[in-house]
């Protein structure tokens, strides 16, 4: 028994369990803040809203962090110095002129799994410039992208047949989440061979918001993703929103 314990003492990586990945949507009030959590990194996808989520301190601050931005409304990118000073390894790859995201240090490529689905600055407003992220092929990033961006984005989403969950677009602003867009996104869930069983596919999405700030998530919207039978979880009625990958 003492040269078992002993090797419980020198040797407690060996002896311990792997954390599953996973995705949180933090509960930030009005912005938009999303996590990816793996074993040697913390990937976020903006970084913003009213009420910084300091468990994101503990759960990342020995990990190399990566922040991706969509675009950059205040709402999106305002945690830049909190996040500057609790970690000391970050950095991102967005092309900027805004002073607090230039003193990031540049990322050397997208992280493993990462894709940069759509990116374009043909737009005047920043809603409609926002990149699209997608994670693992399964978790979809659209910023605050508009109706008109989505008709020059969302096609790509027929060729993915793996699309499980996505934060919907500008916190479930009318001006975004289209027929349009729910159509692509929800096409390639509905084909199957010929001779293949009926796939089961669970979809849903976050929406991360305050609704007495500016109504958001809109009632047109959630109706409409009710429709769809597509449920909703918003971190205004849950909190921070985690599923593990």
């Amino acid at each position: 028994m003492k040269e078992l314990a002993l090797c419980i003492i020198l040797l407690p990586d060996l002896l311990s369990i792997p954390q599953p990945s996973q995705w949180i949507t933090w509960n930030v009030g009005q912005g938009e803040f999303n996590t990816i959590l793996n074993a040697n990194q913390c990937i976020h996808f903006d970084s913003g809203g009213e009420n910084f989520p300091f468990e994101v301190v503990s759960l990342c601050s020995r990990k190399k962090n990566i922040i991706l931005f969509s675009h950059e409304d205040k709402d999106h990118i305002n945690f830049i110095r909190k996040l500057t000073r609790y970690f000391a390894d970050i950095c991102t790859l967005h092309a900027t002129q805004n002073k607090d995201i230039l003193n990031l240090e540049t990322c050397t490529s997208l992280p493993k799994k990462v894709q940069l689905l759509f990116q374009t600055q043909q737009f005047k407003d920043k809603n409609s410039n926002s990149n699209i992220y997608l994670y693992d092929k399964k978790i979809l990033f659209p910023g605050d992208s508009t109706k008109k961006s989505e008709k020059l984005w969302a096609h790509h989403l027929q060729k993915l047949k793996s699309i499980q969950y996505w934060t919907v677009a500008h916190h479930g602003s009318q001006s975004s989440t289209s027929e349009y867009f729910l159509k692509q996104l929800r096409q390639p869930l509905l084909k199957q061979h010929r001779h293949s069983q009926p796939r089961a596919h669970f979809i849903f999405a976050t929406v991360s918001a305050r609704q007495r700030k500016y109504g958001h998530p809109h009632p047109k919207i959630l109706q409409r993703l009710k429709s769809k039978k597509i449920p909703v979880l918003r971190t205004q009625d849950w909190g921070h929103i985690r599923v593990i990958l």
